[in-house]
């Protein structure tokens, strides 16, 4: 690697770890920023779900700067949970479903696929309304009611 290739590569990385500082003010740990081809790997611990929504704002906005970045990868650890988001960045048309193709996707990792998948919380829409439709009936033969 050449001087001015590991000095692209560092302003790269500098740049990605200095807007999701600046971003994100203090809500993240252990952040880590690795470049691998034309991809950019990133891997932090966050407290809160909010914080990984202003990691991807920082990333949308410095991914705008960079276009020869193909992807960015996102893992956070968010209390004890793992997330793992791709977001392809080549390409940021919009998709013939209207969806923006440079929007995050998740990513279950190949460990959580095939083992118990106790960290990935689920909520069936049915479930939750049958759980609302179960507590009406028990509110409606309540008398007085």
């Amino acid at each position: 690697m050449s001087l001015e290739e590991w000095n692209a590569r560092n302003e790269l990385l500098d740049s990605f770890r200095f807007v999701i500082e600046k971003r994100t003010r203090g809500r993240l740990s252990d952040l880590s920023v690795e470049l691998d081809n034309e991809s950019v790997a990133i891997q932090v611990r966050a407290t809160t779900y909010y914080a990984v929504q202003l990691t991807l704002a920082a990333i949308h906005a410095i991914v705008a700067e960079f276009p020869d970045i193909s992807t960015v990868k996102l893992v956070v650890r968010v209390d004890g949970h793992l997330l793992v988001l791709s977001t392809p960045c080549a390409d940021r048309t919009t998709s013939s479903r209207g969806v923006r193709e440079g929007s995050p996707s998740v990513c279950i990792p190949n460990q959580l696929r095939s083992g118990a998948t106790s960290s990935v919380r689920r909520h069936p829409s049915d479930a939750l309304s049958s759980q609302v439709d179960s507590q009406r009936r028990l509110l409606s033969q309540v008398p007085g009611r």
